[in-house]
């Protein structure tokens, strides 16, 4: 006997429960391929190809190289990838084989134009934090053991704002990040992000670069970790992001359903409201 229900009991948007069971929509496959349920790293340079470990199945670890793709796999620019009024990250996936055939579930890697490099073995303090090279870089780390933190350290070029960004659940780790930023100077305010009260799933500061080092912090909010508890810290010059849309205000009214857009007249000399969403 298989049962399957939603873990969040009907407190989510998508679930069945919540009113909207036409869209929760799921596969189940049953059989005796290989199926892991999480890979590290979590992603690379772009166009690399890289070694990956997958961990999960029941027979044990899965070794695979995979290449990454040419072009990167999420998108920051100006309004982004639009789909009614939800901003897409689009990630890149692979399916874990053990030689005889491929698992059924993919699981996400991400490719950017960043170097990437690996976590240190030992940077679970302050004191043992990993020394980076300046910015742009991706770190390929993971929280392997419960309440254990994992600490970098590296200059942030003046005259630029920096976007300091932890991906995890956005790969569909179960990691749930908490990004601290401890500027230079011991008695100035550290900067913290755990999007509790915010609309995003992992964690992002932006800073402004002074050339002087700077401490960050990667923890999970629970307390968690193991083995595939992975994310990628990504530190890359932040660049103006606004999206203005009448999408969320179509919406709400019959003009999807006649497939046209949200207009106004305005008489010559005269004046007119349209609203949006920033």
């Amino acid at each position: 006997t298989i049962a399957l229900r939603d873990a969040l009991n009907g407190d989510h948007q998508n679930d069945a429960r919540y009113g909207m069971g036409s869209e929760c929509l799921y596969v189940m496959h049953v059989g005796d391929y290989s199926q892991a349920t999480s890979v590290f790293p979590l992603g690379g340079t772009m166009g690399q190809s890289i070694e990956v470990e997958m961990h999960g199945d029941v027979h044990g670890v899965i070794r695979q190289t995979v290449k990454l793709p040419a072009q990167p796999t999420f998108d920051f620019a100006p309004m982004g990838r639009l789909n009614n009024v939800w901003v897409f990250d689009k990630p890149d996936t692979v399916l874990p084989g053990d030689g005889k055939g491929l698992g059924t579930g993919p699981l996400f890697l991400m490719a950017s134009p960043h170097p990437s490099v690996r976590e240190a073995a030992e940077h679970n303090t302050r004191e043992t934090a990993q020394a980076l090279s300046p910015p742009p870089f991706a770190v390929e780390g993971h929280i392997e053991k419960p309440d254990v933190d994992d600490w970098y350290r590296f200059a942030l070029p003046k005259d630029k704002s920096w976007r300091v960004d932890v991906f995890a659940r956005r790969l569909r780790s179960p990691m749930d990040p908490k990004l601290t930023l401890f500027p230079a100077g011991k008695s100035a305010t550290p900067q913290e992000n755990d999007d509790r009260s915010g609309s995003d799933i992992d964690s992002t500061l932006i800073v402004k670069g002074t050339d002087e080092e700077v401490a960050v912090r990667v923890a999970d909010t629970r307390g968690e970790g193991g083995s595939d508890f992975g994310y990628r810290l990504v530190v890359e010059e932040a660049v103006p992001q606004i999206n203005l849309t009448t999408a969320s205000v179509e919406l709400m009214t019959l003009l999807p359903l006649f497939k046209t857009g949200h207009s106004i007249s305005v008489p010559r000399g005269g004046r007119g409201l349209l609203l949006l969403e920033m």
